[in-house]
């Protein structure tokens, strides 16, 4: 009976999979760091959008009491009053047209979180697979 020496790990192999998660930490890394800045962002553009939200509801307030200042306009001329009116109708207007384009935004925001979301979910799995 001949006696085998067990062969050692294969060195190599065994570099190249501490190559491989060294690479993979990097990449970990740079990803952690790409949505760190995307949450940044994000908390940037909801905090602009909340302040948006603040404009609008002043500006629909100030709407609100041009309408019944003129109402009570005793001398103006009915022609100044439709006038008035037509501008406040067009201030109404752009103000939706801003709140609606406030709204899509929001929409935009929320999808970004969903991916980064999905993103860190993805990480995980990938730590979890190398473990």
């Amino acid at each position: 009976m001949a006696f085998h020496r067990p062969r050692p790990p294969n060195r190599t192999t065994h570099r190249s999979a501490t190559d491989k998660e060294l690479e993979l930490e990097q990449i970990n890394q740079e990803l952690l760091e790409i949505l760190q800045s995307e949450v940044a962002i994000n908390k940037s553009n909801e905090k602009y959008i909340k302040d948006l939200e603040r404009k609008y509801t002043r500006c629909e307030n100030e709407i609100q009491s041009l309408n019944k200042e003129l109402e009570r306009l005793e001398n103006a001329s009915e022609e100044e009053k439709a006038e008035l009116r037509s501008e406040i109708s067009s201030l109404k207007k752009s103000l939706y047209q801003a709140k609606k384009e406030v709204r899509d935004k929001i929409s935009y925001i929320d999808s970004i979180e969903k991916q980064l979301q999905e993103s860190e979910e993805r990480i995980q799995n990938l730590r979890h697979r190398f473990k």
